[in-house]
């Protein structure tokens, strides 16, 4: 029985895989657009930079630069780095990040597969755990696009299997594995270190174990998988003040109000966590789970409720120390995974009674869910979040040649001050409102520092550029396509 089980989760493991590349394939070699495109793009702007400029992993570039190297602190850019490594193998190419976040969130899958089956010790578990975190609708999108998360999220949750395997297996030398992932992950991105919350639950939970020998041991695990991030995050602030460009906010965003806070609550657990981040199947499994261990008189011997309580506990500060960004921007909750998709897993097993039919059916409807909710919505939805004109192959490139690359330039209306650099594939100044370009400060205005840093040319969406305030730089136009200027920028005492 256990032989036809395994080749059961084999075969399950395998369309599950198949599935979700076919899924994605149509849109492979496709430019960044729709949800989170400023993000895609500020990551890719960087990759570009390491492969054109220097592959310095200690100093990221951002292409908002004025009229300086672009230097500045950002998570640390281990994603960027290997996306710039490929790059110099096969080019610059599309398909490059989208296979790279794709094989990062298998990587992950397989991690939660196996937390799983150490958890419950159930193959259907294990195997139900693998597709809600292939199919886990954020994460459907997010293992598709140029974002960091899927590498942080995938080396914490390896860093903590090897963890459980040295606490409760004996295996001495997977701590050091286990501080390896953890110090990768968190760097990356620091949020992700609270995955460690578990190990802290488990030391909590078995605090006869701890002895000087082992207090020493956990001691350098500690230090191994903190210290290094907490230092990157210290550098990257030095380099952020020394540039003073600050791309990558390294800032706690707690809510402006009570009231705004209420609301962005009530969004992330009565529409975000169901609907996007488990998906409706997994959130139905995990509600029986959670049923089912109120239920239970023994509950709170369970080997797992002091790490999952502590899990929990330490991202609720978390949190509510970031619901400004949370409002919008739900991948921020991708570590909550780390406890959802095991008990999701175990409740969607216990409903379908050892029947693997039953459990098929759940898992399909998983995916067909997920399939549904994000490819129209994301992936193949009218509004690209792009402007048209770099959505198209030809215009794009087009734009690219009209201007040397080695010119700086001026370019907006832009509020992310990276999506039109990186599809001009240029370097400079960008701004939201011409308004803006004029507000004095010590040495004159923003424009007035454009001027004397050598911005040489306008690239611009504003359909009234030429009745605004840069009018008088504007010296002659030398491209127009689809509702994109570009104009040969004059100092206006010319």
């Amino acid at each position: 029985m256990k032989n036809d089980m395994s080749r059961q989760v084999l075969w399950g493991v395998g369309i599950a895989l198949m599935l979700s590349l076919a899924m994605h394939l149509p849109f492979l070699n496709l430019p960044p657009y729709s949800q989170h495109v400023w993000r895609q793009t500020s990551t890719l702007n960087v990759a570009d930079n390491f492969y054109e400029e220097s592959m310095n992993i200690f100093l990221p570039r951002v292409n908002q630069r004025y009229d300086g190297d672009g230097i500045t602190g950002a998570p640390f850019p281990l994603y960027e780095w290997v996306l710039a490594s490929s790059y110099h193998i096969f080019g610059n190419q599309f398909w490059l990040h989208r296979s790279l976040s794709w094989l990062l969130t298998v990587m992950g899958a397989f991690a939660m597969f196996t937390l799983a089956k150490r958890w419950w010790k159930i193959e259907m578990a294990a195997l139900a755990a693998f597709v809600f975190y292939l199919f886990s609708p954020e994460l459907f999108y997010d293992g598709w696009i140029a974002l960091p998360d899927t590498m942080a999220l995938a080396f914490c949750l390896w860093g903590l299997i090897h963890f459980e395997r040295f606490w409760n297996d004996g295996k001495q030398n997977s701590i050091w594995i286990s501080g390896v992932f953890f110090m990768l992950g968190g760097a990356v991105k620091l949020q992700y270190l609270g995955i460690g919350f578990i190990p802290l639950g488990m030391l909590i939970r078995d605090r006869n174990k701890l002895n000087l020998p082992v207090m020493l041991q956990l001691a350098l695990f500690g230090g191994l998988a903190v210290l290094p991030a907490l230092a990157w995050y210290r550098y990257s602030a030095g380099l952020i003040e020394k540039s003073g460009l600050a791309d990558f906010g390294l800032e706690l965003k707690p809510a402006d109000s009570l009231e705004m806070a209420l609301n962005v609550v009530q969004k992330n657990l009565i529409s975000d966590i169901p609907e996007v981040i488990l998906g409706f199947v997994a959130f139905a499994g995990f509600l029986l789970c959670f049923f089912l261990f109120l239920r239970n008189p023994d509950r709170f011997k369970h080997p797992l409720f002091l790490p999952i309580l502590v899990f929990s506990l330490g991202f609720l500060v978390y949190h509510l120390l970031e619901l400004r960004v949370l409002e919008l921007h739900q991948y921020y909750m991708l570590p909550y995974l780390t406890i959802l998709i095991p008990l999701a897993a175990k409740g969607i097993t216990s409903l379908s009674r050892g029947k693997w039919s039953l459990l098929v059916v759940f898992l399909l409807l998983q995916i067909t869910i997920t399939g549904f909710r994000m490819i129209p919505s994301r992936f193949a939805g009218e509004d690209k979040m792009i402007h048209p004109a770099f959505w198209d192959e030809d215009s794009r490139e087009a734009l690219r040649n009209c201007i040397p690359d080695s010119s700086l330039v001026l370019t907006g209306p832009d509020d992310s001050r990276c999506i039109n650099f990186y599809f001009l594939h240029k370097k400079g100044w960008a701004y939201g409102s011409v308004e803006e370009l004029f507000v004095q400060h010590d040495d004159g205005t923003n424009m007035d520092d454009a001027m004397r840093g050598n911005c040489e040319y306008l690239m611009t969406s504003d359909t009234h550029i030429e009745q605004s305030l840069l009018a008088p730089y504007l010296k002659e136009q030398v491209y127009y396509n689809n509702g994109i200027s570009v104009y040969r920028l004059r100092p206006p005492e010319e």
